[in-house]
């Protein structure tokens, strides 16, 4: 393509005003819920630099898992847990943050990560690739890209990554845009690339869940079987954790549903065993199902949450009884 200069320069001083008025509507970068996200991680490992334990991954691996509980069951300090979980943060951003973390030269005596069933398929949202921008190291976006390629939407995740480097307040406003679209154009708010299954038009009274078809997991297997490899260089220990959501409740009444979760069960059991510092944490066979257990399709209600925590408990003990460790944390 031959470009001239009077093609490129309207070009540059577009692409210079988005960037300009990105930084004056999002406070100098720092406005939006999915950025603050992240910047709140790395609050916290400012805080705790040294921790050799760390909680990874979104709100649903970290809300009823507190440090301070967690620590108790070690034998260790509160101190010496990191709370790395970012709100909305799949495998695949996961893989971006602990990417990041890797040029610290971090090492963990152990790592507890926790996933959803219905995070297993690739949802199309533009904060994936906001979180992409913020975290993953310029030299590692030849990884990402050879992941994309696994993906359903290669040439949009590649397109929304570069576009992000100049302006990321395309990826905080993405629910502003959809809702927006929803209340006033009266338009459905997905698209139809995504592999989440709804029920109705109101996600909050549809159950989600992911059908596991190979095309709909192979980009955030590929993202996983990443992440864990990234994992087994810097600890010796990882904890798999397997958690429930809502549509266990409704199994029974739809068999998609319980083939889904056949087919992630299998899928969880054969990842462990292509990592042998995996220990697989099942929270889901004997867990909360109940509908009434749940705020929504994948966040437990805080009087659902201890059950959860007894169950972890007993299933951790279980393990560590099995496989005794001994974790090399300062006091």
């Amino acid at each position: 393509m031959n470009l001239s200069l009077k093609s490129i320069l309207p070009l540059s001083i577009f692409l210079l005003s988005l960037c300009l008025l990105d930084q004056i509507a999002s406070i100098r970068g720092t406005g939006g819920s999915e950025r603050n996200a992240v910047y709140n991680f790395y609050a916290s490992w400012r805080q705790k630099p040294k921790a050799k334990i760390a909680i990874f991954g979104s709100s649903t691996s970290k809300d009823w898992l507190p440090e301070k509980f967690l620590a108790d069951l070690l034998g260790t300090e509160e101190r010496n847990i990191l709370d790395a979980h970012i709100n909305g943060c799949h495998q695949d951003c996961s893989w971006a943050q602990f990417r990041g973390l890797r040029r610290r030269n971090v090492k963990y005596d152990a790592v507890f990560y926790g996933q959803n069933q219905f995070q297993w398929c690739e949802y199309d949202h533009s904060k994936r690739a906001l979180q992409h921008s913020m975290m993953l190291p310029l030299q590692d976006y030849r990884r990402a890209m050879a992941l994309y390629f696994e993906s359903d939407h290669f040439l949009k995740r590649t397109a929304r990554l570069l576009g992000m480097m100049i302006s990321d307040a395309y990826g905080d406003t993405n629910v502003a845009r959809r809702s927006f679209v929803k209340q006033v154009l009266h338009k459905r708010p997905y698209v139809d690339g995504d592999h989440w299954i709804h029920q109705d038009k109101d996600p909050l009274k549809a159950s989600q869940f992911c059908d596991y078809n190979p095309e709909s997991i192979a980009y955030k297997l590929a993202v996983a079987e990443a992440l864990l490899t990234d994992f087994e260089e810097v600890t010796d220990r990882i904890f798999w954790i397997m958690l429930p959501d809502r549509n266990l409740s409704e199994l029974e009444q739809r068999a998609d549903y319980a083939l889904g979760w056949k087919r992630h069960w299998e899928q969880q059991k054969a990842l462990a065993s292509r990592h042998p510092k995996v220990t697989l944490i099942d929270l889901v066979s004997d867990g909360v199902s109940g509908a009434e257990d749940f705020r929504d399709d994948i966040h437990l209600t805080e009087e659902a949450m201890p059950r959860q925590r007894a169950l972890f408990q007993k299933r951790l003990q279980e393990v560590l009884k099995r496989e005794p460790i001994e974790f090399t944390v300062s006091e």
